[in-house]
């Protein structure tokens, strides 16, 4: 399963250690476009650059004079680079393997637009669980905060798990 990550989810899975779970996981390639992890999530550069180093994390990029380019210039008009690199990205490597995951409501709307697989971070939860990677009891312990207070678990939860 390959799972793009949006830096808002990155930053919840981090929190809630979700990441650890899919980083020592066979199943899972983590895959991030350019502008999140070289911009957006600057502030944890070392993390990022720890898991790209470990074979762990990769990082794809929307190459100038492209098809997938230009898909990124039509979709920067009505979002953020990095939502639009994500899915100007996923466009062109389309796989049913794909999973795009984000807490944006506009990033989980496109990807629904253009028929890319997504879910916010709980949704992820629930699908890792369904396809065996992690077990729903360990599911459950990482959510634990969420479900006993919405919104305020600090981990950028939606209102509705």
């Amino acid at each position: 399963m390959q799972l793009l990550l949006d830096a808002d989810a990155f930053l919840c899975l981090r929190k809630i250690s979700l990441l650890k779970c899919l980083v020592g996981s066979q199943k899972i390639n983590l895959v991030m476009t350019s502008y999140v992890a070289r911009h957006e999530l600057n502030a944890v550069k070392p993390d990022i650059d720890s898991l790209v180093q470990a074979a762990k994390l990769t990082i794809a990029g929307v190459k100038l004079g492209t098809s997938e380019f230009r898909q990124y210039r039509v979709f920067q008009r009505t979002h953020d680079k990095g939502e639009a690199e994500a899915i100007a990205w996923a466009v062109t490597h389309r796989s049913p393997e794909l999973f795009f995951v984000s807490q944006d409501a506009g990033a989980l709307r496109l990807a629904k637009n253009e028929n890319i697989p997504h879910g916010n971070v709980a949704r992820l939860g629930v699908e890792l669980a369904r396809w065996g990677i992690v077990s729903e009891a360990k599911v459950s312990t990482l959510f634990a905060p969420c479900y006993q207070n919405l919104n305020a678990c600090g981990h950028g939860c939606p209102g509705s798990l």
